[in-house]
């Protein structure tokens, strides 16, 4: 078993489910940036602050939530990461508004802070392994996720199908999401106590500081690399718009 009591099982399947979602949202706009582009009329300089605004918005949210989640609990902020996303996805790329597609996508980053935090959280509320092997394959479905959602957008644009499908499908798996927060016994989890004033803090110890600078880099070099790498093998490479999108 994967958690330490089978009563978490429903829940811990819905976690992978939400990771594997993340994945795909958090791919989906690089797989499709040069059809966006060609459609949109964009300049690099607007699609690089569309795209900033998810992220920016990405770490005020988990910074939040990593406060907060052990007061409000998983179902709370699992749900609400769920409520941003559908709705960001339901209208993102409906027109060429610089301005609403990145305050849209500035939601959408929002909701994926909340859940990759709410997600993390309720595992290691679930589980009491110390091999980490739970939390592994929950940041495993989000790879798969990342992968799917270029090869979904690759199988689109050699359809020639609208690239906004891409968008909307996500949308209704991520509403039916929000409907299984609302439902599964996520407050089964439980709550955090308040850390005691004066206990020992995290940030005062060195390996703290690499790990976030370790996640730093990462991070950085795969939003960097991934999101632009579709724009790169259309334009420079002159691949067609579904190799484009299956680089990503």
């Amino acid at each position: 078993m994967l958690t330490s009591e089978k009563r978490h099982l429903p829940l811990y399947l819905s976690v992978l489910a939400s990771f594997f979602l993340f994945g795909v949202s958090n791919t989906v706009i690089g797989a499709t940036l040069p059809r966006i582009l060609d459609d949109f009329g964009w300049s690099y300089r607007a699609a690089g602050a569309v795209l900033a605004a998810g992220s920016i918005a990405f770490f005020l949210s988990a910074y939040a939530a990593g406060r907060l989640v052990g007061r409000l609990g998983a179902k709370t902020v699992l749900a609400a990461g769920f409520g941003l996303n559908l709705v960001a996805l339901a209208f993102f790329g409906s027109g060429p508004s610089i301005w609403l597609n990145l305050a849209l996508n500035a939601c959408m980053g929002a909701g994926q802070g909340l859940l990759e935090v709410g997600a993390n959280w309720a595992v290691l509320r679930m589980s009491d392994e110390r091999t980490g092997r739970s939390l592994s394959i929950v940041h495993g479905a989000f790879a798969l996720g990342a992968v799917v959602g270029p090869v979904i957008a690759g199988a689109l644009a050699a359809a020639s199908a609208p690239w906004v499908l891409s968008f909307r499908g996500l949308c209704a798996l991520f509403a039916a999401m929000f409907a299984a927060s609302l439902v599964l016994p996520l407050d089964a989890l439980g709550r955090d106590e308040a850390r005691v004033a004066g206990g020992p803090s995290l940030s005062r110890r060195p390996a703290y500081w690499l790990g976030a600078l370790a996640l730093f880099l990462y991070v950085g070099a795969e939003h960097g690399v991934s999101t632009w790498s579709a724009e790169l093998f259309k334009r420079a490479l002159g691949s067609s718009a579904a190799t484009a999108s299956i680089a990503v």
